[in-house]
């Protein structure tokens, strides 16, 4: 049988920090295993790994428009946005408290063009709870069937956490500071990198709702301020422990976020692939000959097919694939 040790590949060091007293010199002779950072470059790390980290926004100011953005750049190791580097792919868990099964689908479909989806998963579970007792145990069940499945994430994301404390009071000291000494845990348990998406109070200019222990707990803070009802919106990431981030504007387009000045592309990359295929094939082309294309089995073309349907980057009729007119935008 493995001991615990074993099975987990910082339980030594864990053990070492936790029962030891350690000189400045040992400190700075302990080997960490440091990772790339989740966003930023090594010389500069906007987001560390194992970090708990703010994404805060007055109502209707995109934040889960953002959000889905950039955890789906994340999950693919691109940069949603320019400012904020990716060093490689990371697996996400994105946890919906607020959102319904349809809203997702269709929230999900508008922020994927130009991502792949392979890396990133979302639950929906209104159950899952940071502070009360069979909420945290539903979590952790989330958590082990992904680790089980063999897609344990890296990074997990709350949205919104005035949902995951429900029935608690989230002025309260005591009942807030055990939600964060449970997502303390879960860090360190499974590894994780945290993102809370937050409402800001009814005075914006002092930040996230609750108790002010958040704005000391946190990593890294990132707002995002919409002036009025316009199509754009100011991000601003304030890090604990780098340079700060010159502020940027992001334009809402298509149903998601995207740098202002930059191109837009219309559907996923597999869409567009698949409407290439389509189109170097004389516009037309059966369900089968387009799986072969893209070297997928029939199962997972078929989905493909869907996926790009549903998108309207292609048209389905019968067994023939042909394109579609690009939507207006």
């Amino acid at each position: 049988m493995q001991t615990a040790t074993e099975t987990c590949p910082h339980a030594h060091l864990k053990e070492r920090i936790e029962n030891g007293v350690l000189s400045a010199g040992d400190w700075c002779g302990l080997s960490l295993d440091v990772d790339d950072p989740i966003f930023g470059k090594p010389d500069n790390c906007i987001i560390r790994p194992l970090t708990k980290n703010l994404i805060v926004a007055p109502e209707k100011s995109f934040k889960t428009t953002f959000a889905l953005r950039l955890m789906l750049g994340l999950s693919c190791g691109k940069a949603a946005f320019p400012q904020l580097d990716v060093s490689k792919p990371r697996r996400v868990l994105y946890i919906h408290g607020e959102l319904s099964p349809t809203e997702i689908q269709d929230r999900t479909r508008k922020a994927l063009p130009g991502w792949d989806d392979s890396n990133f998963y979302q639950v929906c579970n209104r159950a899952v709870n940071l502070c009360a007792p069979e909420g945290k145990r539903t979590l952790k069940d989330i958590l082990e069937n992904h680790k089980t499945n063999g897609a344990n994430p890296e990074v997990l994301v709350f949205d919104p956490w005035q949902e995951f404390i429900a029935g608690f009071d989230e002025n309260n000291f005591k009942e807030i500071s055990g939600a964060t000494k449970f997502i303390g845990s879960l860090i360190d348990e499974h590894r994780l990198t945290v993102f809370l998406v937050m409402h800001t109070g009814k005075d914006p200019a002092k930040g996230a709702r609750g108790h002010s222990i958040l704005a000391g707990w946190r990593d890294t803070l990132i707002s995002l301020y919409r002036k009025g009802n316009q199509d754009c919106v100011t991000v601003t990431v304030d890090p604990r422990w780098a340079r700060p981030v010159p502020p940027f504007s992001l334009k809402f387009e298509r149903g998601t976020v995207w740098p202002s000045g930059s191109s837009v592309p219309r559907f996923a990359r597999q869409a567009e692939r698949i409407r290439q295929i389509v189109a170097d094939n004389g516009g037309q082309l059966t369900k089968d000959e387009v799986g072969r294309k893209l070297g997928l089995k029939r199962e997972a073309a078929q989905k493909a097919l869907k996926r790009a349907q549903d998108c309207g980057a292609i048209q389905v009729s019968g067994d023939v694939v042909m394109l579609s007119p690009f939507p207006e935008n």
